[in-house]
């Protein structure tokens, strides 16, 4: 009798095959490994943030008084030494005069002008005094000597020509008040915005108080400025630091003197560094997922 497969050779084909393919694939294969010495060596723990290049020291030059500061005629990035000026600061100009406040100068002008001539009839008035006190002490001064007249009266003329000298002197700086009267209200007349040509006299020139170059220019084009209005930042770009901040955790790790490596700054190799200090306040920052972090530079 002959066998049921025998009559069917694909099938067993078939089953032969498939048991072969399921033994190669089940078949254990070789795996590479990579085998090196077991050695002892110290371990190194590092903390990788991202940081931020500084210039150490910073100066904020401001402006030392009121007035229109000058177009300053450097860029960012030029060198700049130790009490070079980099702008000069002028005087504001004066106010406009509308009509009715001119009017009131012209007055004022008119009126200081009507005091010195007062001044100066006072003064002519004084003189005339003086000289009459002057005449009468040589009138009685044989007088008294003769004793046609008492002392007492002699005595009251001399005190009366010591008053009119004192008031001849006074006249005198009454006239000297008035010229500067008339003077200032004859410049607040001649000096008001749009009357005055020429640059100013005096200028107040704003110098560097090292050599670096310029960072920053929050005020560049002329204009007026205030005392203390920030208008230029100077430093010295070839000394900066590196500030990193840590989480809390971290920092607390982290003491001075410590190294540091500095990677994907642009160059192909790495900087060397160490830790100069740790901050010891900390701030909270909002990380990209929203939860706050407490930080420390």
């Amino acid at each position: 009798m002959r066998l049921p497969l025998t009559k069917h050779p694909g099938i067993l084909t078939i089953s032969v095959l498939v048991i072969g393919l399921l033994v190669w694939g089940f078949w254990p294969r070789p795996v590479l490994v990579e085998l090196f010495e077991a050695q002892r060596a110290p371990l190194t723990v590092t903390i990788e943030e991202e940081g931020r290049t500084r210039v150490i020291d910073r100066f904020i030059i401001s402006a030392p008084v009121d007035g229109v500061a000058c177009r300053v005629q450097l860029d960012v990035g030029d060198t700049v030494q130790a009490g070079q000026t980099l702008l000069s600061i002028s005087p504001l100009e004066s106010r406009v005069l509308d009509p009715r406040s001119r009017a009131e100068a012209e007055a004022r002008v008119a009126a200081a002008r009507s005091a010195l001539e007062l001044a100066r009839q006072q003064v002519d008035a004084a003189g005339a005094s003086a000289n009459f006190q002057r005449s009468e002490i040589k009138r009685l001064k044989p007088l008294a000597e003769q004793g046609v007249i008492s002392n007492a009266a002699f005595d009251k003329a001399q005190m009366d020509l010591l008053t009119a000298e004192a008031s001849l002197r006074s006249a005198n700086h009454a006239v000297e008040v008035a010229k500067y009267e008339q003077q200032a209200a004859e410049t607040a007349l001649k000096y008001s915005a749009g009357t005055l040509i020429g640059d100013p006299a005096i200028r107040v020139p704003v110098k560097s108080p090292i050599t670096g170059k310029i960072l920053q220019m929050p005020h560049e084009c002329e204009g007026p400025v205030t005392t203390g209005q920030e208008l230029l930042v100077v430093g010295d770009p070839s000394l900066l630091e590196v500030v990193v901040d840590l989480l809390s955790a971290d920092a607390v790790k982290v003491k001075p003197g410590m190294k540091v490596r500095f990677d994907r700054w642009g160059g192909d190799e790495s900087l060397a560094g160490r830790v100069r200090t740790v901050e010891p306040f900390g701030f909270t920052k909002i990380s990209a997922l929203g939860v706050e972090e407490q930080r420390v530079n």
